[in-house]
């Protein structure tokens, strides 16, 4: 069984994208498992943890910071225990604050995913592959939850520290390597903020290159195009954009239509496998939560609707002082 263990620090975190700046929060915790057979490894676990933390100045004068922790375990047979490095928060949950759990199982295999917190199952009905899902469970510090894919437990989660504000919390279940079938995780937590926020994440397993960008529709006025960087967290304006998978070749080997609405955290995750033996799955894309285009729409021609009736509002008000 896979065991990871985390602590999350909120860290102010930015990047220009599409020409734009916009500052973000986000916690961020990464944590991997290994395995290496072998007789010598039996029934015996070796935990390695670290942390690190990665400053960068960005415009306006704003800091910007990454924070990640990994824990590596070296076992047999399936039997794991990994405690991911950690950065020291201090950071003690309240009922006061509302922590939303997003899962994504960005895991490639046949059978769907269930997830368990401590003895409740979350999973109304069982994940397949790429999909995410939201759920609004009371979790506090070292609660537990459980990945099965059906009787066989791919691994556990512990939650050590929880941010002391209303968050969104993401964790993605993913193949370690293209060789095991070891699992791994990643989370991410969102604090709430005004713009648009995306985790951008890497799971794919395999000898393919790919670089993701992300670009105006083809029929915006605009035509910019940017590189999104793995394993980073940027901000975005609100608007209709592609996300699209560049290969080494310069093919496009994925695109998926992506719809950024302000207040919202997003991810992004390039998935896939190509292992040494079994089956094959493609390079695709996962973006969650998925807006459709008309209810950008609709939120804008609303905005527009009261910034109209506010102007009304202020010209019928100066003319009554003139009168006056």
């Amino acid at each position: 069984m896979l065991t990871l263990r985390g602590r999350m620090r909120c860290l102010a975190l930015g990047r220009p994208v599409l020409g734009l700046l916009l500052a973000s929060v986000a916690c961020l915790v990464r944590s991997e498992a290994a395995v290496a057979g072998g007789a010598d490894h039996k029934n015996q676990a070796a935990v390695h943890a670290g942390s690190t933390a990665l400053h960068a100045l960005v415009r306006g004068g704003a800091r910007a910071a990454r924070g990640a922790g990994r824990g590596a375990v070296h076992s047999a047979d399936g039997s794991l225990e990994v405690h991911a490095g950690s950065m020291k928060s201090g950071l003690v949950r309240s009922s006061a604050y509302k922590h939303r759990l997003r899962v994504c199982n960005a895991y490639p295999y046949g059978t769907p995913l269930d997830i368990y917190l401590l003895d409740y199952k979350l999973t109304e009905f069982p994940m397949a592959y790429k999909v995410c899902r939201e759920f609004e469970p009371t979790i506090k510090s070292g609660d537990t939850l459980e990945f099965k894919f059906g009787e066989d437990v791919a691994g556990t989660f512990v939650v050590s520290d929880l941010p002391a504000r209303d968050a969104v919390l993401v964790l993605v279940i993913y193949r370690h390597d293209a060789v095991s079938m070891a699992a791994a995780f990643e989370s991410h937590v969102f604090t709430h903020l005004l713009n648009v926020q995306i985790a951008v994440i890497d799971t794919y397993r395999g000898p393919a290159k790919a670089t993701l960008r992300i670009q105006d529709v083809d029929d915006a006025a605009t035509s910019r195009s940017e590189e999104l960087r793995y394993d980073t967290v940027v901000a975005v304006n609100e608007g209709h954009y592609e996300v699209v998978l560049v290969g080494s070749d310069s093919e496009t080997k994925a695109r998926k239509d992506f719809i950024a609405r302000n207040t919202e955290s997003y991810v992004v995750i390039r998935v896939g496998v190509q292992p040494h033996n079994g089956k094959s799955y493609p390079q695709e894309l996962v973006v969650y939560p998925e807006t459709k285009p008309e209810a950008l729409e609709m939120e804008r021609s609303g905005t527009e609707r009261i910034a109209g009736q506010v102007g009304l509002l202020g010209m019928s008000l100066l003319v009554l002082l003139t009168m006056a």
